[in-house]
């Protein structure tokens, strides 16, 4: 669903993004792991391979080193299926920013950004609807590939209009201009 009608090979603008850490179980800041690993942490977005970690403004970041190379998480969810909320952690804003993942283009680079942010807005209210409920149309191996997850638990007991929706209805100005 993330990736749907992706045209230029999924390449979104994270202008000087940050990069997403973690805070484990004795309040360590640790870096997420961009393969998984953690329950129901998804990472949505990475560096490349040739990202750099630079430090640019005290205070010195608690999980990464300044001159650490590889692939970064950018954009990352939590899912929290008791309480049916979506978590989104980003290092860039989705749009008006000075470069926000929205950007179409980016110094003559066709980009997916539009595309991208509006297809991870329905992502993440349709999976916000999906926690909860008994069945769901993703199995958990299809998770890992798509973001999505099989969720256990009780019917949802009505409407809920947590954060990712909030998030789409600011958005949807946006969208309708778009077209």
């Amino acid at each position: 669903m993330i990736t749907k009608d992706l045209a230029n090979g999924g390449k979104v603008l994270f202008h000087g993004p940050g990069v997403v850490a973690y805070y484990d179980e004795n309040g360590d800041w640790k870096p997420l792991p961009v393969g998984g690993g953690i329950e129901n942490i998804y990472v949505i977005v990475t560096s490349s391979k040739d990202g750099q970690i630079v430090e640019n403004t005290d205070p010195a970041a608690n999980a990464y080193t300044a001159g650490d190379t590889g692939q970064f998480p950018l954009m990352a969810v939590q899912l929290f299926p008791d309480m049916k909320n979506v978590l989104i952690v980003s290092g860039e804003t989705p749009y008006g920013g000075y470069e926000p993942m929205w950007a179409p283009e980016y110094h003559g680079v066709k980009l997916d950004g539009p595309q991208f942010v509006s297809n991870f807005i329905k992502w993440a209210v349709y999976v916000q609807g999906e926690l909860g409920k008994e069945t769901a149309s993703e199995t958990t191996s299809e998770a890992s590939e798509t973001g999505s997850e099989t969720t256990e638990g009780g019917e949802t007991g009505g409407t809920t209009c947590g954060p990712a929706a909030l998030v789409g209805l600011a958005l949807v100005p946006l969208l309708l201009r778009r077209k």
